[in-house]
């Protein structure tokens, strides 16, 4: 990576992708947006509620020296590298953490009796709860037909998970 990219990168992650996050359309990855926002607040050094143009410039100049490792004035690459790697690890442990409560929860929801162990009953009955909600007459079969007009019957729109047209 050349030294402007890296630059540039910096500069964009710490207040612009916030304007970015705020023009995106609502319910568009609505937790991004959302955690991007109050970090462009995070600017707001007064605590009024508006972030003014010097409050951004104090909250930048806050950031670059966090970057700026050496305490020089300048950034080096290997300090905007370091800094770039320093947020990929912690963005990484905190999903890591999030997968793991994901787990939990579900390991908590698979294991119906709370004994601490997923019987193969309690495996199995997910997916069968699943086959039932697609199973609409309830033979006990599941035909094309029923699969076709699932999402009629669940008022779903149809499309992929997410698709608002």
């Amino acid at each position: 990576m050349t030294n402007k990219y890296i630059l540039f990168a910096l500069a964009t992650a710490t207040l612009g992708a916030g304007a970015f996050a705020i023009a995106q359309e609502p319910g568009e990855r609505g937790d991004r947006r959302a955690k991007m926002i109050e970090r462009f607040f995070e600017a707001d050094l007064n605590g009024d509620g508006v972030v003014t143009k010097d409050e951004t410039l104090a909250k930048r100049a806050e950031h670059f020296a966090d970057v700026d490792t050496n305490g020089d004035g300048v950034l080096t690459e290997g300090e905007l590298t370091a800094h770039a790697e320093a947020r990929k690890a912690e963005r990484e442990a905190m999903r890591a953490e999030r997968m793991a409560a994901r787990r939990a929860t579900g390991f908590d929801r698979m294991d119906a009796d709370g004994d601490g162990v997923i019987s193969v009953a309690e495996f199995q009955s997910r997916p069968t709860r699943m086959f039932d909600r697609v199973d609409a007459d309830g033979d006990g079969a599941v035909s094309r037909a029923e699969i076709d007009a699932m999402p009629k019957r669940e008022g779903h729109r149809g499309g992929r998970r997410g698709d608002r047209s």
